[in-house]
């Protein structure tokens, strides 16, 4: 390579790719899958400024889809790039045509909403003076004519949406399982931007659930189901906020509302744990401010079990906000106490949920935890159809929390609870 080159991290793809964009005359993008992202909504609005664009996308798997498809042809000229015989198209190419420069990324963002706001990604940033990458777009451009109309159709009428769960029946291809990848969060996993869609069904939704209790069972032996794991805690908390006298807490409840690990039970760290000297003197303290926070906590939350009204999120804002006024009970604390009272309706946002919930919420992660945005992410759940054609609770786990499992999606496991 003849030019400069530099190696850019997750957490400044999107910017670099903006600036990039934003002096462009002319896009060649190479990528594996594209979805109906608003990283497209960026090029066509490059577009009306008088961009060009050509791309070539892989279809393998379906986890390309037809909308998108159909968005980059408006743009320009489009190959479908997946031939069976000679495996996945896998290439992440973005080549940024200036007016007196030509500026190349290689790897590994895909062009969907994840790859540019999720994932752990990185690119390699290179002055491509001597031409080399668009070189290599143009081998693989001339392979094949253009994508017309009726080849995008065909595509689009054999599309079906990528399995939440993946065939199991005997001699089928396990491949995308889930046991086999770092995370549901990882990059190389459409489950999180599947979700985020907000089209899934109950059906969909729970199947998912089911899924992902297999994979965190074998990644670090907690499950959402069974004798411990999401639900098993959740019920647990749910159970000490009913009916358990908070004055007299034994250090069983006092390890599960705090999310803290006991006799090596990792699972009640499940929707978050809880730090911090004020927050953790609550419990295990019984001087009478302490007892007497506690019993506010409780007083709160118990009501919030009770109510049965319209507009939930904005009781729940009531509830966050009178929680986060006791000191040291921070945002994280009240949404994992909210989801603990009100596992229907109620979500958990914590160090390790916060990117994850953002991103399918289409919000920023680092408010979402206050009393501005809580409400509005549970504004969103509202709004999903999984939620809205749930079962009757009695007698379904997932049912009855599925607000609060939300956090079996974008749950990230401490080192300690990892299986050795």
């Amino acid at each position: 390579m003849g030019g400069a080159m530099r190696l850019i991290a997750s957490d400044k793809i999107r910017q670099c790719f903006e600036e990039n964009l934003s002096v462009s005359r002319h896009l060649d993008v190479a990528v594996a899958w594209a979805t109906d992202c608003d990283i497209i909504t960026l090029l066509e609005q490059r577009h009306k400024a008088g961009m060009t664009l050509r791309s070539i996308v892989g279809t393998s798997r379906n986890f390309t889809y037809p909308r998108a498809l159909f968005k980059l042809a408006k743009l320009g000229a489009i190959q479908l790039a997946d031939d069976p015989k000679k495996g996945i198209f896998h290439k992440k190419i973005y080549i940024f045509y200036k007016k007196s420069k030509v500026t190349a990324w290689v790897g590994s963002p895909n062009l969907t909403a994840s790859a540019f706001g999720q994932n752990a990604e990185a690119v390699l940033e290179i002055d491509d003076q001597a031409g080399e990458v668009a070189a290599l777009f143009e081998k693989l451009w001339q392979k094949k004519p253009a994508a017309n109309n009726e080849c995008l159709q065909a595509y689009a009428a054999d599309w079906k949406r990528p399995p939440v769960v993946p065939d199991e029946k005997a001699g089928s291809d396990k491949s995308e399982s889930f046991n086999k990848r770092k995370s549901p969060a990882s990059a190389s996993n459409p489950l999180l931007e599947e979700l985020a869609r907000g089209d899934w069904s109950w059906r969909e939704y729970e199947a998912a659930i089911k899924f992902l209790h297999r994979h965190w069972k074998l990644e670090v032996n907690i499950g959402v189901t069974g004798q411990s794991g999401w639900v098993a805690t959740i019920k647990r908390c749910n159970t000490i906020i009913r009916d358990t006298d908070w004055a007299t807490l034994d250090q069983e409840d006092i390890s599960y509302m705090l999310g803290q690990p006991l006799h090596n039970d990792y699972s009640r760290g499940c929707l978050g744990r809880m730090s911090g000297r004020i927050a953790l003197g609550f419990f295990h303290s019984n001087k009478k401010h302490a007892v007497n926070s506690r019993l506010k906590i409780r007083g709160i939350l118990r009501d919030l079990q009770k109510y049965s009204g319209p507009n939930f999120p904005k009781r729940a804002e009531k509830a966050f906000r009178e929680l986060t006024d006791i000191d040291g009970v921070a945002g994280a604390i009240a949404s994992r106490f909210i989801a603990l009272a009100r596992p229907d309706r109620g979500v958990s946002v914590n160090d390790g949920s916060m990117r994850g919930l953002a991103f399918l919420a289409n919000m920023a992660p680092t408010t979402l935890d206050t009393v501005g945005n809580y409400p509005a992410l549970l504004e969103w759940v509202e709004q999903q159809p999984w939620f809205n054609n749930a079962p009757r609770a009695v007698g379904n786990d997932i049912a009855w929390a599925r607000a609060a499992l939300l956090d079996v999606f974008v749950y990230k496991p401490v080192q300690s609870s990892k299986r050795k």
